[in-house]
């Protein structure tokens, strides 16, 4: 499997979206995470597992943490991953449940999880 793209957006410390191009350090063969303590590189981890799998091994089925924090009610939280495997090249954007603002009258409501899995067909992609 061949990581090409990972977007992140109210997930994890990411409240807005952050894009990472793996295509950019294709010719290195190579790369670094870093930076400083509670700077986000678990997060990145987290955001390809869950984008993947659904889920994120380090909390446990806690689904529900994956929101960031710093979010507001009305923010989304997604994950978007492009991958290529000898079958094609495939996206797939993933959601976790959490809560926003109700759209009839006050209050709060479940936003259901999501997932789309789409496939590069030429230069279109396919659901």
């Amino acid at each position: 499997m061949r990581l090409h793209r990972l977007e992140i957006e109210g997930f994890g410390p990411f409240r807005e979206r952050q894009t990472i191009d793996f295509d950019a350090f294709a010719d290195d063969g190579v790369f670094l995470i870093g930076g400083r303590t509670g700077a986000g590189k678990s997060s990145i981890l987290d955001a390809v597992c869950f984008g993947l799998y659904g889920n994120v091994p380090r909390y446990e089925g806690g689904e529900k943490r994956l929101r960031s924090d710093h979010c507001e009610p009305g923010d989304a939280t997604e994950v978007v991953i492009d991958f290529s495997i000898t079958a094609g090249r495939f996206r797939v954007t993933r959601s976790p449940e959490y809560l926003r603002p109700a759209k009839r009258g006050g209050g709060l409501t479940k936003q259901a999880s999501a997932v789309l899995l789409e496939e590069c067909v030429g230069a279109e992609w396919i659901g």
